[in-house]
Order: structure tokens, then C-alpha cells, then sequence
């Protein structure tokens, strides 16, 4: 009797887990950038700013690798970015674990995760080969950051149904082969 309880409770799982995947699948249209984007034809990055919270910050472009570097290694950048992402990702796990289960969720989010980590890095690599950088260290910066803005934007799918929000914002600056860097008092940088 507890076999077929257990066995239960896994294909429950199992289907919950397939639900979710349906609903990003449904959702949302992930692709992977077939290089960098016309910056000047990018609104998001507006969009994305607004719908984190941040106050109207002038918006950069980085153009190279080494700037990038640069950058995100500098000592004055501004917490107010990753402060007002990670109330909004405590905000939808909160609400997306309410509705489906800490498990599930869990469970579908890391599938995405290792589905798209492999695939950017390999694009990072060639985009930073492409652009004079051998540092494996910004190619991981880099993977990882374009990793987790698609976990945030599953996430935010999940809770939401919708394809508004900012970490979607934040994914489509990603797709468009861009790279949210850094915000400190001067402005808000995008590789």
C-alpha cells in the first residue's frame, strides 16, 4: 500500500512537471540570438529598467569585451539592480511554489537551466572569441548571467501566465545577443 502511494505521488509529480512545461512551451518563444542586435532598435533595455523598479538612469552601450571587463569588475557599481531583482524573484517563487508545489517548480526550472546553460555557453565562447576575449572567466560571467535571466524569466511565466514582466524584459535583451552589465551612479551599462 505505501509502494503504490509512492508510486502515485511520483506520477502526480511527473505529470505537474509536464503541466509546467507545457506552459512555458505555450508561453513563450525562447531563442537563442544568432549574434549581437542593432543596439539602437533595442527598447527593452527601457523597459526592462522600468519594470524592475529602478529609478531613470541614463542607459550605455559597451561595445567590447574588455570594456565589459571593465566594468563589471569595477568596485562602484549599485545594489539597487540586484536589491529590486531579487524581491521580484522571491515575489513569483513565492506565488509560482503556492500554486504548483516547491518540488515541481524546482524541478522545472533546473530542466530549463541545464537545457540552456550548455547552449549559451557555447555562444558566449564564440561571441567573446569573435570579439579578441580568451578569458574563461568573463565567458562564464557572461553564460551564467544569459542562464539565469532565463531561469528568471520561467520563473516569471510560471507565476505570471504573461509575457510582460521585467525578467522577460531582461531575457529579450539577452536574445537580442545584449548583456545587462552593471548600474552604479552614472548609468545603467549593456554589452
Amino acid at each position: 500500500d505505501k509502494n503504490l502511494n509512492s508510486q502515485y505521488e511520483s506520477y502526480l509529480r511527473e505529470i505537474e512537471k509536464k503541466q509546467l512545461m507545457d506552459i512555458l512551451e505555450k508561453k513563450n518563444n525562447f531563442e537563442i540570438p544568432e549574434g549581437r542586435g542593432d543596439f539602437s532598435k533595442i527598447r527593452i533595455n527601457k523597459k526592462y529598467i522600468n519594470l524592475i523598479g529602478l529609478e531613470a538612469v541614463k542607459i550605455s552601450k559597451i561595445t567590447s569585451w574588455v570594456e565589459a571587463e571593465n566594468l563589471i569588475k569595477a568596485p562602484d557599481w549599485s545594489e539597487s539592480w540586484w536589491i529590486a531583482e531579487e524581491q521580484t524573484r522571491k515575489s513569483l517563487t513565492s506565488c509560482t511554489e503556492k500554486k504548483y508545489g516547491r518540488e515541481s517548480v524546482l524541478e522545472s526550472l533546473t530542466y530549463i537551466t541545464s537545457c540552456v546553460s550548455n547552449i549559451v555557453h557555447g555562444a558566449a565562447a564564440i561571441s567573446a572569441a569573435q570579439g579578441g576575449m580568451a578569458n574563461s572567466g568573463m565567458i562564464r560571467a557572461a553564460a551564467g548571467a544569459a542562464t539565469l535571466a532565463s531561469h528568471q524569466a520561467a520563473l516569471e511565466i510560471l507565476a505570471n501566465k504573461n509575457t510582460t514582466g521585467p525578467f522577460i524584459s531582461k531575457y529579450r535583451l539577452f536574445e537580442s545577443g545584449h548583456w545587462p552589465l552593471c548600474l552604479n551612479s552614472k548609468a545603467f551599462y549593456i554589452f
